[in-house]
């Protein structure tokens, strides 16, 4: 890995550190990232199901400024967790629809129930030409992308995005905390934010 062979020339000759940010969100998403697309079809009121689970998520903007302040602070050969705050889907949709007074329903399944009836979403997703995201379940997860890079079609979620949500995301910044000055903003600030951006970029009526 390209980190590693930064750790180990570190220990000779090369001043170097390393940012290890946690899930990347906020506005200025040109390129669809799952959280931006989620909150699009939240948005539009196209989110019916969501699956349980969450992550730590930090703010791109945050991130950036640590980048920065690792290259004027960083410790040779050490490393910095970026992280933000943790979160579940469920935290993030209704944050956003507090902030946005917008209130549609959506329903959050365990991942054992998602995985029955993902398939049948699937074929009706397919059907109606509706976006499918990551807040399905892993069995059509390799299916579904496998399909999408075939007929070059944007991924919204991958098995890979949706094992993240079912995995042990609690970071610590602590050191890039106490080194950088490394203090990331609100979870509802980034989302507030993304918002705004989204309205502006998307002409997302709200």
């Amino acid at each position: 890995m390209a980190t590693h062979a930064v750790l180990d020339a570190a220990k000779t000759s090369l001043d170097a550190s390393v940012v290890l940010p946690s899930g990347i969100i906020g506005p200025g998403d040109t390129s669809g990232g799952s959280i931006t697309e989620l909150l699009l079809s939240f948005l539009a009121g196209k989110l019916p199901i969501a699956v349980r689970g969450g992550y730590d998520f930090v703010d791109v903007r945050d991130v950036a400024a640590g980048i920065v302040s690792c290259a004027e602070k960083g410790v040779r050969g050490k490393c910095y967790i970026l992280s933000g705050h943790y979160a579940t889907i469920r935290d993030i949709l209704e944050t956003v629809g507090r902030s946005t007074g917008i209130n549609k329903a959506v329903s959050y399944l365990p991942v054992a129930l998602a995985k029955i009836i993902a398939p049948f979403y699937e074929l009706d997703s397919i059907r109606r030409k509706k976006k499918l995201f990551f807040a399905l379940a892993k069995i059509i997860a390799p299916f579904y992308e496998f399909d999408s890079i075939r007929r070059k079609k944007k991924l919204f979620f991958t098995p890979y995005a949706v094992h993240v949500l079912q995995s042990n995301a609690l970071f610590s910044g602590k050191a890039a905390a106490k080194d950088l000055g490394y203090a990331p903003r609100s979870l509802k600030e980034t989302l507030i934010d993304t918002v705004k951006w989204l309205k502006k970029s998307r002409s997302v009526a709200l």
